[in-house]
């Protein structure tokens, strides 16, 4: 009896020890990843790149054609498909812009509008107030100028970055015979092999999927937008789709984005409606059909661990950490299966239940 219990004890001693190095390391992984992210943001885009166009690669080789010829023809398809899209938003965003000028008087008229309600029906606030709020933002002019230098120097810091990125897909692809067996000189062959293959196909799926979602969901957009009498619907639209890139958060920020505009529109109140019905509907599409049958199940992380992977590499890494979110936690989530000693944490982080 004293033996059980004396085992039991060193156990679960064993168990606090576990868990406090995982936080402890979560801690300094967090840190590092703070302090480090002008070197891991460029990286990590460069090896989510490498694992997506490998296949490709791999094809392009097995017909005789020069590896690195098959990588700069990766490269070249990544930087034309980038291109494309890019240009294909700006194009439909230029409409937008150019009438910006008007929505933004369009908007305040409201404000004004929405101010005279307010001193009217809300006891608390005052003209006296809102004028005191007023001045405080004009004196806050200066922090604006500088935010606004910051955005341009964070510009060219991410241009930077997406050709370091594209340098780093290119040397990545280049060493892949070699990282694949430095991995399994490190553990176990078979488990090597399976994990870097889930790996791959889940960094696939989940980018290819995501983007085929993206241009059904603006298509839905658009078309809902187009049928209830939204200005602008078709920019609005694609802006929207895009936007659903970000699970959860994104039909939030879309759905806003296309009210804003609806009230600065003068829109009516079936306008109104029409918006946030189509935005549920596209929210309904996408978990219950279009997310299992296009994305699949590669992504095995649970809501709760996806909003915070969201919130937290976003706090981090600003909007790359937005993007790459989901598929570097998902990875790591892959790799924790693998590992006898972190399967525990993986479960914790899935969605399915069996594991043993």
């Amino acid at each position: 009896m004293g033996i059980a219990i004396v085992g039991a004890k060193r156990k679960a001693l064993k168990n606090l020890q576990r868990t406090t190095y995982f936080l402890l390391s979560a801690i300094g992984i967090t840190i590092v990843l703070y302090y480090g992210r002008a070197f891991l943001i460029p990286i990590s885009f460069g090896a989510l790149f490498a694992m997506l166009f490998t296949p490709l690669s791999r094809w392009l080789q097995a017909r005789r054609i020069p590896k690195l010829l098959a990588i700069l023809t990766c490269v070249f398809i990544l930087i034309l498909g980038v291109s494309l899209f890019m240009g294909a938003l700006l194009w439909q965003g230029s409409e937008l812009a150019q009438d910006w000028p008007e929505i933004e008087k369009k908007v305040i008229e409201h404000g004004t509008d929405i101010r005279s309600w307010a001193v009217e029906r809300v006891s608390f606030i005052s003209e006296e107030r809102i004028d005191r709020f007023y001045q405080e933002l004009a004196s806050e002019q200066e922090t604006y100028r500088r935010w606004i230098t910051n955005s341009m120097d964070s510009l060219f810091g991410s241009i930077t970055q997406s050709v370091l990125s594209v340098i780093y897909m290119i040397f990545l692809m280049m060493a892949e015979e070699r990282i694949t067996r430095f991995g399994q000189m490190v553990g176990r062959t078979s488990k090597v092999d399976a994990a870097m293959k889930d790996a791959r196909n889940l960094v696939h799926q989940y980018f290819i999927g995501r983007l085929i979602l993206v241009a059904i969901q603006a298509v839905i957009f658009a078309t809902g937008f187009l049928i209830f009498g939204l200005q602008y619907a078709i920019p609005v639209g694609i802006l929207a789709g895009v936007f659903t890139f970000i699970p959860y958060i994104g039909n939030i920020i879309g759905g806003l984005l296309a009210l804003m505009i609806g009230l600065a529109t003068g829109g009516s109140p079936i306008l109104f409606i029409g918006i946030l019905g189509t935005i549920t509907l596209s929210q309904i599409l996408e978990n219950n059909v279009l997310q299992p049958w296009i994305v699949g199940k590669e992504v095995n992380l649970n809501p709760f661990f996806t909003f915070v992977c969201i919130i937290g590499f976003t706090t981090i890494w600003g909007i790359a950490g937005t993007i790459l979110a989901i598929p570097i936690t998902a990875i790591a989530k892959t790799m924790f299966d693998y590992s006898k000693s972190m399967r525990p944490y993986g479960y914790l982080m899935g969605l399915r239940d069996d594991y043993q």
